[in-house]
C-alpha cells in the first residue's frame, strides 16, 4: 500500500494499492515544520503501520503454493518518511480484486474468478492505528 491517491497499480509484476487518508495526508504536507523528534515520531508511526500491513497480508493471502505470501514486502523512505506495501507476483492483482472468467487461463480459472482481497483488507485494519499514531506523534 502506498499512502496517497485511491487506485491500484500494476507495474512490473507488481500490485501496489493507493490510500488516500486525509488525517495522514495533512501532517505530510507540512512534515517538515515539525520537530526532529515529532518528525522521528511520524516516520516510526508510518513504519509501523506499513509492516503491520504486510504482516496482516501475508496472513491473509491464499497459501497454496506460499510464493505470493513469501513476494509481499514493505518497504520506507526515511526521507520522504514514505512507503508502500506490495506484493510481487504476476498474479497478485487476480487474487486481490478477481477477473473475468474470460480473461484467465484454464487451469487457474476457477481460482481466480472469485476476488480473495489480502491487501485491502489488511491495510483497512491497520488504518486507524496509523491514524492514532500519527496523531498522537504530533500532538503538543
Amino acid at each position: 500500500m502506498t499512502i496517497g491517491g485511491k487506485n491500484a497499480d500494476y507495474h512490473n509484476h507488481s500490485l501496489k494499492i493507493k490510500f488516500d487518508v486525509p488525517e495522514v495526508q495533512r501532517v505530510m504536507n507540512h512534515f517538515t515544520m515539525y520537530s526532529e523528534k515529532t518528525q522521528f515520531k511520524i516516520k516510526y508511526a508510518v513504519a509501523s503501520s506499513l509492516k503491520n500491513i504486510e504482516k496482516g497480508a501475508k496472513m491473509r493471502v491464499s497459501r497454496k503454493s506460499g510464493k505470493l505470501a513469501r513476494s509481499i514486502t514493505s518497504s520506507f523512505d526515511m526521507k520522504t518518511a514514505s512507503g508502500s506495501v506490495s506484493a510481487n507476483q504476476f498474479y497478485a492483482h487476480f487474487i486481490e480484486f478477481g477477473v473475468k472468467a474470460h480473461n484467465v487461463p484454464p487451469p487457474f480459472m476457477k481460482a481466480w474468478t472469485t476476488a480473495r482481497p489480502y491487501m485491502r483488507p489488511s491495510y483497512e485494519n491497520e488504518k486507524t492505528n496509523l491514524i492514532r499514531n500519527i496523531k498522537k506523534a504530533v500532538k503538543p
